[in-house]
């Protein structure tokens, strides 16, 4: 049986209402992640229904969660179908049957660990590549794909020094030019899915980055590409060390 949905006079349920954290991934387990919901502000009936989605491209995984008077504040729950770079969505259905939608927060970008930049995968996916940026289908958000076949990677990619500063700038510039100039997206909408890295880059530069229009003139795009520029040789210089580190690797000598 098919579930259709009406989306009409829906709710906008906002981030701080539905917040979503992945803990700390432990080897050979799969990843968890926590759910905190605040739905009493928004009046919905009794038996209306919440359900939680995880998505990216084609692939999804649902949690039914049941009646919004009782639906528990703090969850835990585990992905088991969608990579860790899923986004998520809550929807609250009418507990009538008829599906009508009541309100929803459609893009929810979960909070990553302590020290995460972006999600990383590893995957058998990669012929002759050790590392790539994957940014998805439209609408989902970048991750760092590893390739298995080579030993401890994902060891290398968080704690080697020179593999760091050879790697991550390019991975953020590689981020930003999807959402700047591919996606396009407004800096600032703080419900937008990308308001951590725009968090983060402010850490390096305190102005809010270049909004290319999807009418946007070369200027536009030029004025974007520049910020990434300077974005990245911040990076690069203050976060990674990435020109002292690898002269002295290269040297021999400790970073």
């Amino acid at each position: 049986m098919i579930r259709r949905i009406n989306f009409t006079e829906r709710v906008k349920i906002t981030r701080k209402d539905c917040h979503v954290a992945l803990l700390q991934k432990q080897e050979g387990n799969a990843q968890r992640f926590d759910v905190e919901l605040d739905l009493e502000s928004y009046s919905f009936p009794p038996n209306a229904q919440a359900r939680l989605e995880a998505w990216r491209s084609s692939s999804v995984q649902r949690w039914d969660l049941g009646p919004v008077e009782t639906l528990s504040a703090e969850l835990r729950l585990t992905l088991t179908e969608v990579p860790e770079s899923a986004q998520f969505r809550l929807l609250v259905v009418a507990g009538d049957g008829s599906g009508r939608l009541l309100g929803s927060a459609p893009r929810i970008r979960p909070t990553l660990p302590a020290r995460s930049l972006i999600p990383v995968r590893e995957t058998s996916e990669l012929e002759g590549e050790v590392w790539r940026v994957d940014c998805g289908d439209e609408g989902d958000l970048p991750e760092l794909l590893l390739n298995e076949r080579v030993p401890e990677i994902s060891t290398i990619v968080r704690s080697d020094p020179a593999f760091r500063a050879l790697v991550m700038p390019q991975v953020l510039r590689t981020v930003f030019t999807q959402m700047l100039l591919v996606q396009r997206a407004d800096p600032t909408d703080e419900e937008s899915s990308w308001e951590g890295w725009i968090r983060f880059a402010r850490t390096l530069l305190p102005e809010v980055p270049p909004h290319v229009e999807s009418t946007g003139s070369g200027d536009a795009v030029q004025a974007a590409q520049s910020w990434i520029d300077e974005l990245v040789s911040a990076f690069a210089a203050s976060s990674v060390r990435a020109e002292a580190t690898y002269s002295t690797v290269v040297g021999g000598g400790e970073s």
